[in-house]
């Protein structure tokens, strides 16, 4: 569980993934979602609890405004795999977004908390700190399975390895 958080911008940061992190973070900001309902309201929700205790999924159920940060995120998630995508089929997630938005007022109305840092670069200011992860996570791969941006073009940050000419 994590949320690669490069910016401010919920969909910036949905922008900067990879195709393969992108479909997978769908998927886990599904989880997130669930386990704020489930564990931040006490209510039935979509997906079992997954990770309830990790800093990001604290972090998510601590307030409204985490929580409709992440449902932004995951819209920016979904809006960005259906402009790579060479389908026009919907991340079978998304479809529990109805169910994520109904229940985001029922969380705390306390002010926007700063995100964990869940990353190895704790030394790093936070958005640093994560496109460095993605960074080291993309390089680490190399030549093997280098990472791909399907009809869209890097973050302007990724300094790694790759040539894109």
């Amino acid at each position: 569980m994590n949320i690669f958080i490069t910016s401010t911008c919920p969909y910036t940061c949905a922008a900067a993934l990879d195709d393969l992190r992108l479909n997978k973070m769908i998927l886990e900001t599904a989880q997130l979602l669930s386990v704020g309902i489930s564990v931040g309201l006490g209510k039935p929700a979509p997906y079992r609890n997954s990770h309830a205790n990790h800093p990001c999924a604290v972090w998510t159920r601590a307030n409204r405004f985490n929580y409709s940060w992440l449902i932004e995120h995951f819209d920016g998630l979904f809006e960005e795999r259906r402009n790579r995508s060479a389908f026009d089929i919907d991340h079978a997630s998304y479809t529990l977004r109805p169910i994520f938005v109904a229940n985001a007022d029922e969380f705390p109305d306390t002010p926007f908390t700063t995100p964990p840092n869940c990353t190895d670069f704790k030394q790093l200011s936070l958005f640093d700190a994560y496109k460095a992860a993605l960074s080291a996570k993309w390089d680490a791969h190399h030549p093997k399975t280098p990472p791909t941006w399907r009809n869209t073009a890097p973050p302007n940050w990724y300094k790694g390895v790759y040539s894109y000419a």
